[in-house]
């Protein structure tokens, strides 16, 4: 969250259950357009090749984050 409010487009992952705590501390920060992106929970625990398959499905969100002007790209 630092380097966005530094002006560097960041794309925060959070698994869902956690998404209410990401987009809290955001808000917190005087981040409330924070450009957050839910992960499949969990992602501890599990191995690598399940990680690359969450990660899969989440990278066009990552990518259409970091395109769009903050204001305009949170999403759950």
């Amino acid at each position: 969250m630092q380097l966005e409010a530094a002006g560097v487009p960041t794309v925060l992952l959070a698994t869902q259950p956690f998404l209410p705590m990401a987009t809290g501390a955001a808000t917190a920060r005087d981040l409330p357009d924070a450009r957050i992106v839910a992960v499949a929970h969990p992602l501890g625990g599990i191995d690598e090749d399940a990680v690359a398959t969450r990660a899969e499905t989440v990278i066009n969100a990552v990518l259409a984050r970091l395109r769009a002007p903050a204001e305009a790209s949170h999403s759950s």
